[in-house]
């Protein structure tokens, strides 16, 4: 995802599709944008396991990880996510709750790292 954000001569990314995965607003949180992009990735990559947890309830499917940090300061140490989706629009929020961006700055990072996402798992693929 690196490589699609920061080098213009990356040879799978022709220039006609660099506008559609840039940030649309310069204030979008980048937070957003990379917890989006790894969740493109990971449901192409998965598609059967990136349902809502009624969905997953429904029909059989149980997806769930659990997410650590190391941060001795952290009062909450790991988190458990039913959905890639529900782990990224958790990301792009933890941001607006520490007063770093407003919502729409997390929605536009997410909307950008979505199309990142789908961008990267599509030119990278079987590489």
């Amino acid at each position: 995802m690196n490589i699609a954000m920061h080098d213009a001569n990356w040879p799978a990314a022709p220039r006609t599709c660099l506008p559609r995965i840039t940030q649309r607003n310069p204030n979008d949180s980048i937070e957003a944008t990379m917890d989006a992009a790894a969740h493109g990735v990971l449901k192409s990559l998965f598609p059967d396991f990136d349902f809502a947890p009624a969905l997953n309830a429904a029909t059989g499917h149980n997806l769930t990880f659990t997410a650590r940090t190391e941060d001795p300061y952290a009062t909450v140490r790991e988190r458990t996510f039913t959905s890639f989706a529900a782990a990224a629009e958790e990301g792009a929020r933890s941001r607006v709750h520490l007063g770093v961006h407003y919502q729409w700055d997390a929605d536009g990072g997410l909307e950008s790292g979505f199309d990142l996402g789908e961008f990267v798992y599509i030119t990278r693929r079987g590489q």
